[in-house]
This record gives C-alpha cells, sequence and structure tokens, in this order.
C-alpha cells in the first residue's frame, strides 16, 4: 500500500511539477530585460576588429527556470535565467527599456545558429508591461 501511494505521488509530482520543452513550449515569464552588442559579420570575433556589431536583447529570471531536452538541438534538461528574446512577430511593436521588468508570452526555441545567444530563447508573441 505505501508503495503503491509513494509511486502515485512520483508521478502526480513529475506531471506537474515539469519543466516546459526547450522546442516548441508556450510559456510565460517574467523578468528584467537587457540588451547587449556581440561581433558579427565577417568573423564574429571582434567588434574592435572591424565585425559588425549586432545587438541582441534578453531577459533575466528571478531564478533559473528548467527546460526538457527536445531531443534534437538539446540532448539533456537545463536550467537556464536568462534567454534570448526573439521579436520577430512584434517588429514596429517592440519598445522594451534596458533594466525594466517585463512579462513575456511566447515559444521556446533551441539554440541553432551562432546568432543564438543562450540555449533556449523565446520567440515572443505579446510584452507586458510590469
Amino acid at each position: 500500500m505505501m508503495r503503491l501511494l509513494f509511486l502515485t505521488l512520483f508521478f502526480l509530482s513529475r506531471a506537474v511539477f515539469s519543466c516546459p520543452s526547450g522546442n516548441g513550449a508556450e510559456i510565460v515569464i517574467r523578468g528584467t530585460v537587457s540588451i547587449e552588442t556581440y561581433p558579427g559579420p565577417p568573423n564574429y570575433e571582434s567588434v574592435k576588429s572591424g565585425d559588425r556589431a549586432e545587438k541582441y536583447w534578453f531577459v533575466t529570471l528571478a531564478k533559473s527556470m528548467c527546460f526538457d531536452p527536445d531531443e534534437q538541438f538539446m540532448d539533456s534538461e537545463v536550467y537556464i535565467k536568462k534567454l534570448q528574446l526573439l521579436l520577430f512577430k512584434m517588429m514596429g511593436e517592440v519598445h522594451l527599456k534596458a533594466g525594466e521588468k517585463y512579462e513575456f508570452t511566447g515559444t521556446t526555441t533551441p539554440a541553432i545558429t551562432g546568432h543564438h545567444r543562450t540555449k533556449v530563447m523565446l520567440e515572443v508573441s505579446n510584452i507586458k508591461a510590469l
């Protein structure tokens, strides 16, 4: 009887407290926004040496969040405190201020290219200032 209770609690807690997938999960997160500059083409090494400066938006969470692997681009669970924001759907509507807090709704996507700066990113569909 005790074993059955333990197994039931284990599987229920896993279902309730499981991590969202790092690829394709619809999530809502809150955090502080920042913008960072990285070297771009042609060499992706140094802005000082002539590479184009590329600016990226990020959200830093109050504490790390876990993401389950997607078996295609991520092979293990990861804990992330900072996510790169992909704002394609919000172009022309985005008026973020670095250092301010926001709530973001969006879909997770794993890092695939050299332009992706965090293991899991958020393709943003809605932004709310806090």
